[in-house]
């Protein structure tokens, strides 16, 4: 069961990229790795673009193979929503570049 990990790590990057940047924006990032996946002006509710992320297999096909570009995106987020604490104090200072 050596794929396990990985499968797992796709499908939670895949839903947390769907709370991040929307099944819209995924379907436009896999059109760009596969130019038969047509999207634009295809759905006529969100719900209807999110089923195809998990229906296409073409769609699955290039999450499978490219998750990993967008994985420190989506991590990134996922930190800054859960992790991070803002230091209040120099919140609204002026920041000094020199």
């Amino acid at each position: 069961m050596s794929g396990a990990p990985v499968v797992v790590l796709v499908i939670t990057t895949k839903k947390l990229g769907q709370f991040f940047h929307g099944p819209e924006k995924i379907l436009a990032w896999a059109a760009t790795k596969d130019p038969s996946i047509q999207w634009e002006n295809k759905y006529a509710h969100i719900c209807h673009a999110c089923r195809e992320l998990y229906h296409d297999t073409r769609v699955r096909t290039v999450i499978r193979k490219h998750y990993e570009e967008k994985l420190m995106d989506v991590y990134f987020k996922y930190w800054l929503l859960t992790s991070y604490q803002p230091n209040l104090e120099t919140e609204n200072q002026e920041l000094v570049f020199g």
